[in-house]
């Protein structure tokens, strides 16, 4: 019973390119870099809003950008390389970004220009090559402290010129035997653009999330000394921080297969929780422990900050430590945003 999700999930239908090879850029590391690096500078305590499993675009006619039109001053050089910019939008999910399409009379080539709130703008070509490599060439002053996903070749080239990013994604290109797939249309654009970025966090879900390496480099890059304690502590707090965020998504997951009705008082009575090996093992720990209101877990991990011993091992022990009419029930095993199990424990 308390194995449902060990089974292997195929998500290679998350995982694979998009078949109208949109690549999504760097708008994700960009978006992480700033959870990771807002989250070193306040510490603990202070809740930020969850990097999301997806996003939505939202047409923006207006142009309403968060500054000055960046694409103004862009556009004029961008025409010099034969780009010309596109329908501008607006990211529902994350207010502090605008961002509108590049194309360019030759189809194999587009890219995308954005603003990001407190980062200013920044332009990128990207393509799918024949060899399945997703090529990125940003000029983004941050991000590159990020793990790529496999399958990707992103080069940063911050204050680079339209022509010099050009020129070096022409040539990355060529390393990976040219264009490989049929390139997006306007009218395809906001569709394959959201597709892209649910494949990038797919994978970043399934890996674990964000990763102690990360918060590292990114504290690196920030300035000043940051204790490794503090480091420590604000990777802690990013993950707990995930957690809430896959909890969320994992029950609308559940609600929208059927498992659950929306209207369930479980929901709001706090009365659902998850498990999944993927979870870092020490907020994980402290997860179930609050959900079952236990002051000490009665499996105890002697290193909880990397003990290997797999979550589901550890509630195992918790469901059969409890009374049978108090053992929680199993609702559903989903695969978006991870793989996890669905859980109901008794009011």
């Amino acid at each position: 019973m308390c194995g449902l999700f060990l089974s292997a999930l195929d998500l290679d239908s998350l995982l694979r390119p998009s078949q109208a090879g949109w690549a999504i850029g760097v708008l994700l590391v960009l978006l992480l870099f700033l959870s990771i690096w807002w989250r070193l500078k306040v510490g603990r305590g202070r809740r930020s809003a969850p990097t999301p499993s997806e996003i939505h675009l939202v047409p923006n006619p207006t142009a309403s950008w968060l500054t000055k039109n960046p694409a103004k001053p862009l556009a004029s050089v961008l025409a010099e390389t034969g780009f010309r910019t596109g329908q501008p939008y607006l990211v529902a999910e994350l207010p502090a970004f605008r961002l509108c399409p590049l194309w360019h009379q030759d189809p194999r080539l587009r890219g995308c220009l954005y603003e990001v709130k407190g980062l200013g703008a920044h332009f990128e070509l990207f393509a799918a090559a024949a060899d399945g490599t997703e090529i990125t060439v940003t000029t983004a002053k941050v991000g590159s402290q990020l793990d790529q996903r496999p399958g990707t070749d992103k080069t940063s080239l911050p204050d680079a010129t339209p022509a010099a990013v050009l020129e070096t994604f022409l040539r990355k290109l060529a390393e990976h035997h040219g264009a490989g797939v049929t390139p997006v249309d306007e009218a395809g654009f906001q569709q394959n653009f959201e597709a892209a970025y649910r494949r990038d966090m797919a994978w970043r879900n399934q890996r674990g999330g964000i990763t102690e390496a990360e918060v590292g480099r990114v504290a690196r890059e920030s300035g000043g000394e940051i204790p490794s304690s503090l480091q420590h502590e604000a990777f802690l707090e990013l993950k707990r921080e995930e957690l809430a965020r896959l909890h969320g998504e994992c029950v609308a997951e559940a609600v929208r297969l059927g498992a659950i009705d929306p209207a369930d008082p479980a929901i709001e009575a706090g009365l659902l929780f998850i498990v999944a090996d993927s979870i870092h093992p020490q907020v994980c720990s402290e997860y179930l422990r609050s959900a079952f209101r236990l002051p000490v877990l009665p499996f105890d991990r002697p290193d909880p900050a990397g003990d290997p011993t797999p979550n589901s091992t550890l509630f195992a022990h918790i469901f059969y430590s409890l009374a049978e009419d108090r053992r929680p029930q199993a609702l559903v095993r989903v695969q978006n945003p991870i793989r996890a199990e669905v859980w109901q424990r008794a009011a």
